[in-house]
């Protein structure tokens, strides 16, 4: 696991899923990165994201952490802490982000195309472009 970037209690959490996997030296003793909790019903699925598609858009979750997979491709994961400051982390294929509920964060996309598997909450959701108006990514 990567050290996380922190202030107080948030923090970027990110693992190289490989890495974690090869680490395990007993098969009885899977490897845990946390616990979540979540107070409302989770959706899950896949997406692809061309590069550009989503710069300037913000979003959180008021619900509940929310977990991406990058399945292929990177990008530079961006979370603000409550101090207003942005902690940024470059993520890549085979890590995965624990973004802490009721955080802003955005990405901007280094490759031609990012495939990410996501664990998000399905209700309190709140996406906005930094250019001004609301944006729905979470239908």
């Amino acid at each position: 696991m990567s050290e996380p970037v922190a202030t107080e209690s948030i923090s970027i959490r990110n693992f190289d899923l490989s890495k974690e996997a090869e680490a395990i030296s007993d098969a009885d003793r899977p490897a845990i990165f946390g616990e979540t909790e979540w107070s409302t019903p989770v959706m899950f699925g896949v997406a692809r994201l061309p590069k550009n598609i989503v710069d300037g858009l913000w979003e959180q979750h008021d619900k509940g952490e929310e977990i991406l997979v990058v399945i292929a491709g990177s990008f530079t994961f961006r979370l603000q802490l409550p101090d207003g400051e942005i902690a940024e982390r470059d993520v890549a294929a085979g890590d995965m982000v624990v973004v802490p509920k009721g955080c802003p964060h955005s990405f901007r996309i280094h490759s031609e195309e990012l495939q990410i598997l996501f664990v998000t909450p399905k209700e309190g959701n709140h996406g906005w472009s930094e250019h001004g108006g609301p944006v729905d990514r979470h239908r």
